[in-house]
């Protein structure tokens, strides 16, 4: 246990529910995890959750309705063409 005076370092990474943009991250953060200095919080979509969970991470769901409506219909209305 750490001493009260010293406060645990927060991470909260951000990463596209895709392999690429993920695993890396994981990958980085993975050695931190048994560190009781560090307390991480992986923020990533629906589709990539069991993958981080299953690695030991707290995972935070964002864009939920991505699974539902598809990124196609997502770019789209961003203005990509697909």
């Amino acid at each position: 246990a750490l001493p009260i005076f010293m406060s645990r370092i927060k991470i909260d990474a951000v990463a596209a529910p895709l392999s690429g943009h993920l695993y890396p991250v994981l990958l980085l953060l993975a050695p931190l995890l048994n560190d009781l200095n560090y307390e991480i919080r992986i923020f990533t979509g629906p589709q990539k959750l069991k993958v981080a969970e299953v690695m030991g991470f707290t995972v935070v769901p964002i864009m939920k309705n991505q699974m539902e409506q598809g990124f196609s219909f997502n770019a789209s209305k961003m203005g990509f063409q697909l």
